[in-house]
């Protein structure tokens, strides 16, 4: 039985190779304008960083849907033929016993599959390394700690218990993604103002979620292992993620408190650079309040936070633009996608089992608009029995049998396709025909032939 619903969704939505690979073409672009946009301290001023989290989620959008809609406009393209050609037709070498050919094909995405393998069990394995470290060293916060971070949730609005650990750390971080906690390294003394600010910063990458976006990210990163540009794409998601916490901490600060905060940063910037041999920690954290990083990435931190005054106020009605602009942007990478154009390798003859097409046994059937079907005869048996109806859904074969064969033409309605598969030998037009439909053109059928092919099927 055919359901209604998911014969909508296979017509109007798929996920092909040709869309997965316009997903990896896009987000490989989208990254190098992330990155750019990142990096400029002015870009990023006028506006603002919370632009750039609203692309970045979008960014995720676009990679983790990789669909082929039905208004998508298909860009026949040489190299991408012959390409597809070189992988999956050319053998290198068969398996002896089974009747398997061995492709570049499959042999490139047995390595892509393995190595995506590799990397997230890498990943896993990394995690929970640092995850024993951590749990062997996480200790009772002091008294002094746990008020302070009362003072800071309070300011914040929140009313939700976040735990609070003292740990062999360099820096004070928020790690895990069930049950974050907050650590703050184990035997260093903080002043009540120092701690305050740390825990703030901790406290918006708690309520932001940014756990879940790096753990995307970082998915995003095991399944294009082989894509430098990922790896780029994950410390510009960093950044960006510090950036935006850095913002919404000094937002809620006074002048004083904000002197206090550049003050903290510097000062635990300094302490992440004497304590290297304790870097076990940054797998799986969701944050750290200056992890060690390019003295590029914290000057920037530091130049937004110095001109922060200087950055325009946008209002939610700026936002909402925005992110209007930027869905719109992300609809059109989905309006067209690249197909292959096999004009070297592939004729209208590997469309009928190799028996030659001209225009005195072949001709075109069109029904409805667009549809193409190939009629051919094979002349060297009786008329009826030879007759073969194929329909032609590559781009490529259409034009080739008008513009290279020049083949006849016939377009026809609902009574004329029976008749042309009368002609064809068939021994159910009706029937034929509902198969066809359902394939090619299921919106021109009634409730009743869908219903009349559900029974038969």
């Amino acid at each position: 039985m055919f359901d209604d619903a998911n014969r909508f969704y296979s017509s109007a939505i798929s996920v092909n190779s040709q869309s997965v690979i316009m997903a990896v073409l896009w987000i490989s672009l989208l990254i190098v304008v992330f990155h750019l946009i990142r990096k400029r301290i002015k870009l990023v001023q006028n506006f603002g960083i919370v632009t750039l989290i609203i692309m970045l989620l979008l960014m995720l959008v676009r990679v983790f849907f990789p669909l082929d809609f039905k208004f998508t406009k298909n860009i026949p393209s040489i190299l991408y033929g012959n390409l597809e050609y070189f992988f999956e037709k050319v053998t290198l070498f068969s398996i002896p016993g089974i009747d398997f050919a061995v492709t570049p094909l499959a042999i490139l995405l047995t390595v892509w599959a393995v190595g995506s393998v590799v990397s997230f069990l890498l990943f896993v394995h990394r995690s929970r390394k640092a995850l024993r470290c951590l749990k062997d060293s996480m200790h009772a916060p002091l008294p002094k700690d746990q008020e302070i971070l009362d003072m800071a949730e309070n300011r914040m609005g929140k009313s939700h218990r976040v735990m609070l650990y003292r740990a062999l750390v360099m820096t004070p971080l928020t790690y895990g993604y069930f049950r974050p906690k907050i650590l703050i390294p184990a035997g260093k003394k903080y002043s009540d103002q120092e701690l305050y600010c740390a825990l703030l910063h901790e406290l918006f990458h708690f309520y932001h979620r940014d756990a879940w976006i790096k753990l995307l990210v970082q998915l995003l990163c095991s399944l294009l292992w082989w894509n430098p540009l990922m790896y780029l794409f994950q410390r510009d998601v960093t950044q960006t993620l510090e950036l935006h916490c850095d913002a919404a901490t000094y937002a809620r600060m006074t002048s004083m408190e904000r002197c206090d905060y550049m003050t903290t940063l510097a000062n635990a910037v300094k302490a992440s650079k004497e304590m290297k041999i304790l870097a076990m920690q940054s797998t799986g954290s969701s944050s750290e309040l200056a992890a060690e990083m390019g003295r590029d990435r914290m000057n920037q931190r530091i130049s937004l936070l110095i001109g922060a005054h200087k950055m325009p106020k946008h209002s939610k009605r700026y936002y909402f633009l925005v992110t209007l602009v930027m869905v719109a942007a992300l609809f059109c990478t989905y309006l067209f996608i690249f197909t292959p154009l096999h004009t070297q390798y592939y004729g209208l003859e590997n469309w009928t089992s190799g028996i030659p097409v001209t225009q005195e046994n072949s001709y075109l059937v069109e029904y409805p608009e667009d549809c193409y079907f190939l009629v051919v005869s094979n002349s060297s048996s009786s008329e009826q029995s030879n007759h073969t109806i194929t329909p032609l859904d590559n781009p490529e074969t259409v034009r080739q049998a008008l513009e290279e064969r020049q083949l006849e033409v016939k377009t026809v309605d609902k009574e004329g396709f029976l008749q042309v598969l009368a002609d064809t030998g068939s021994q159910d037009p009706q029937t034929d025909y509902l198969f066809w439909a359902y394939l090619y053109f299921p919106d021109l059928l009634t409730q009743e032939e869908r219903d009349s092919f559900s029974m038969e099927y």
